[in-house]
């Protein structure tokens, strides 16, 4: 089906054994899911890839339902960038709240026509939960070109068997997730995430003592330290030799700028 509008909405939509769901192309153009059922399998169609959900430039608020992508190539979203010689070049967005996803891949975030310096863009899931197929690549992969959010928060993803490809690559986006997203047989914290800015909600790192005006940095290898405004009394809270290179701030939860 198609349709030439900036705004629709479709509730408890189904598709099944289609090599896509879903496409929303436009920078202006947004779709409304709910309770939609998309069982994604290219069988009939090798040569396409398959996606449950497309968005070139367009925006899906996909609220419940179900996406299943049967194989391993695909991917349950695909997003997009788009030329716009009005509004300026950009991705497209997803949110998902509370969908179960089975795909080896729930995110692909790509700029296949090399649209020139795509700004905006996000990928934005919240309490979903479902399984993950075939360790066969990064459960959700960012071009480099892509500036805009991942945000992964209150979600409950698994797998049947223990992955070793990040949870998160993305080499520019911002990319905010909790410790709690993925589960059993994902790779845990911040080994899971490569690249990006990375922001996390606050989690107990080690016990320690608050000291006024403190600060902390560290280094591959090194400790976490704290040193008093008033003198030179140092706490060494652990060992953070698997974050290399990277900055600490500790505020009100936690920021890691690579450098």
């Amino acid at each position: 089906m198609r349709r030439r509008l900036a705004r629709t909405s479709f509730k408890v939509g189904y598709s099944y054994l289609n090599a896509g769901g879903l496409t929303v192309t436009g920078y202006q153009a947004v779709v409304n899911l709910h309770d939609s059922v998309l069982y994604i399998n290219n069988t009939l169609f090798p040569a396409v890839t398959p996606y449950a959900i497309r968005l070139v430039g367009g925006g899906v608020q996909n609220t419940g339902g179900e996406i299943v992508i049967a194989g391993t190539s695909g991917a349950a979203v695909r997003i997009e960038a788009i030329a716009s010689p009005t509004y300026g070049n950009a991705y497209g967005n997803a949110q998902m709240t509370n969908v179960l996803v089975e795909s080896s891949t729930l995110a692909s975030i790509a700029n296949p026509d090399a649209v020139s310096s795509p700004l905006f863009g996000a990928l934005m899931c919240s309490m979903c939960y479902g399984s993950i197929g075939t360790d066969v690549g990064s459960f959700i992969s960012a071009a480099s070109d892509f500036v805009g959010t991942i945000q992964m928060k209150g979600n409950r993803f698994f797998a049947g068997a223990a992955r070793s490809n990040p949870n998160i690559a993305a080499a520019s986006a911002t990319i905010s997730f909790d410790w709690e997203s993925f589960g059993t047989n994902m790779l845990q914290g911040y080994a899971g995430v490569v690249g990006g800015i990375q922001r996390m909600t606050s989690k107990d790192l080690a016990p320690g003592v608050v000291l006024t005006g403190t600060s902390s940095t560290m280094t591959g290898g090194s400790s976490i330290e704290t040193f008093s405004a008033s003198g030179t009394h140092t706490h060494t809270l652990l060992n953070p030799s698997f974050y290399p290179g990277r900055t600490l701030y500790l505020n009100n939860g936690a920021e890691l700028l690579p450098v």
